[in-house]
């Protein structure tokens, strides 16, 4: 799917538009921290307006978080008043993740708040985010470059969450699994003016948000018990382990 996220950046967006231009998800900027020490956190002024367009029409959407955590409280603040901002849409519901964005608050200057902070306690902030959205039923992910993930977090810790990477080239080098790929900064849609990230996504989450029964959404199946036996590889076992954690799918058991 080709996803754009946006923000005050934006300005206002014709959102018509941004779908009859092909565009099938939107990631919305909710908030962020400030970069100085007091580290206030605040809404994107656009934040409701952007999600009214989408609903309008009829365009799934999710949310960012722009960090500036630098421990796991701070992360978990940032976590409650992303939740905070969810409620105040309500009953729209995001069908995309609900993504916490950790990078330099603004390179070559990198006089953030929390821009030389420790892996650790970069990584210990991200998970906190992480572990509060989806302890309140939301799914979580994470929003960083290829280079972030290796060089200022522990990305094993992060694995269980879903990866939005960014990497401006022709092709992705991350290593791990992604979601959702942002390709670029600069592109162009119908219904924007100037410049907007562009994105591949990898993943239906809609479809996979929905029928777990996550962000607000009630689960649209019947929980079954079944029973079955194949022959199958140990390759073949692996891949169908790997597709029940990205599905989130509970209470599997494979002997």
């Amino acid at each position: 799917m080709l996803v754009i996220d946006v923000s005050k950046f934006q300005k206002k967006i014709d959102f018509k538009k941004v779908k009859a231009d092909g565009i099938k998800g939107v990631i919305i900027r909710c908030g962020y921290r400030g970069y100085a020490s007091a580290g206030t956190l605040v809404t994107d002024p656009y934040f409701v307006e952007n999600v009214k367009g989408c609903v309008d029409n009829d365009i799934p959407w999710g949310v960012y978080f722009f960090s500036q955590a630098k421990n796991a409280t701070e992360g978990k603040a940032e976590a409650e008043y992303t939740i905070q901002l969810l409620n105040q849409v309500k009953p729209a519901l995001p069908a995309f993740p609900i993504f916490i964005d950790t990078e330099y608050s603004s390179s070559p200057v990198r006089m953030g708040r929390a821009d030389h902070i420790s892996k650790a306690d970069r990584t210990a902030a991200v998970k906190a985010f992480c572990e509060h959205m989806e302890s309140k039923g939301y799914f979580a992910g994470v929003y960083a470059s290829t280079s972030w993930y290796s060089s200022h977090l522990n990305d094993g810790e992060l694995k269980s969450y879903a990866h939005w990477v960014a990497h401006y080239a022709q092709k992705c080098t991350y290593k791990g699994d992604i979601g959702m790929w942002q390709y670029s900064s600069k592109g162009k849609v119908n219904g924007i003016s100037g410049n907007v990230d562009m994105n591949t996504c990898y993943v239906n989450y809609p479809t996979v948000i929905k029928n777990a029964g996550l962000n607000g959404y009630q689960k649209d199946y019947k929980p079954v018990m079944q029973t079955f036996t194949v022959n199958a590889s140990q390759g073949d076992i692996k891949k169908f382990i790997a597709l029940a954690e990205e599905l989130r799918i509970k209470g599997y058991e494979v002997k």
